[in-house]
């Protein structure tokens, strides 16, 4: 029976030492680069997390032999080897994507719910929305997190919400909201 290799001791075991920086590189420039054609190195999928962060699944080739690697590079955890041959992740599984909505500030939906008013506060949530400077806050806040990701956009646009009695959240939390908000109605 084989012993289990951690990613980076199967890295460490296939990659000479005088080569292992050389071949991080390579691999995280590949990751990050559509146009990127090192004839040492195929991308066969890429998870582009936003325009900074990145997963890729590929083949590196060294010395004439073939290692199938997944990596993460980009701001977030530096460049990291998720898998390496037969050590790690084994497929490169897309990461779910957030998909946001807007609902009310918690305080305002506990005050609806102890009152029996959760209809009035949808009614009002609605109303918001129909606004459409109101309704775009949460597509502008996906684009700018995308393409600039950063503590700067989490606050521009959480305060564009808040300014309304509003909060980003994900579309199942602002769901999971208005079932309670819903549920509330039945209780005055």
């Amino acid at each position: 029976m084989s012993e289990i290799l951690t990613v980076e001791e199967a890295f460490d075991r296939d990659i000479p030492v005088a080569r292992r920086q050389d071949v991080m590189e390579m691999i995280s420039e590949a990751a990050q680069s559509d146009k990127y054609h090192r004839e040492h190195i195929t991308i066969s999928q890429r998870d582009r997390q936003d325009a900074i962060n990145v997963r890729a699944e590929g083949v590196v080739t060294i010395d004439g032999r073939e290692f199938a690697f997944i990596v993460r590079d980009g701001n977030n955890d530096g460049t990291v080897l998720e898998g390496w041959e037969e050590s790690g992740a084994q497929v490169l599984e897309p990461t779910p994507r957030t998909h946001w909505a807007l609902a009310p500030r918690a305080d305002l939906v506990a005050a609806a719910i102890e009152a029996g008013k959760g209809s009035f506060l949808i009614a009002k949530w609605d109303a918001m929305l129909s606004q459409p400077e109101v309704a775009e806050i949460p597509r502008k806040y996906s684009y700018d997190s995308y393409m600039q990701p950063g503590i700067v956009v989490n606050q521009h646009w959480t305060a564009e919400a808040a300014k309304r009695g509003l909060v980003l959240t994900a579309k199942e939390d602002a769901d999971e909201i208005r079932s309670r908000l819903l549920a509330a109605r039945g209780a005055q």
